[in-house]
């Protein structure tokens, strides 16, 4: 049983990733960048502080900016903070 939740899962993720690859036009969504490779889906709002695996709470963001983002590269938590709200303006066309 457990098995087949974890495909479920898995297929779901995979759906979401090929969705959130396709409107990135297979490039990183960090504002100025272009990469197209190392990218990996990031979750606007973490699953485990009440955000889905839906499209409008995912991004796609190449290795370094996803290690930014998700606080595993060194940077000062006040900057970090400003960043991810014009982040935010950014997404909505603000």
């Amino acid at each position: 049983m457990a098995y087949r939740v974890v495909d479920l899962l898995m297929s779901v993720r995979s759906k979401l990733r090929a969705k959130a690859l396709i409107r990135a036009n297979h490039q990183c969504e960090w504002p100025g960048c272009h990469e197209t490779r190392w990218l990996e889906m990031s979750h606007i709002i973490p699953l485990g502080s009440g955000g889905k695996d839906e499209l409008s709470n995912v991004w796609m963001l190449d290795k370094p900016h996803h290690d930014l983002y998700d606080g595993r590269a060194p940077f000062k938590r006040r900057e970090l903070r400003v960043l991810v709200v014009e982040l935010m303006r950014w997404r909505r066309g603000e």
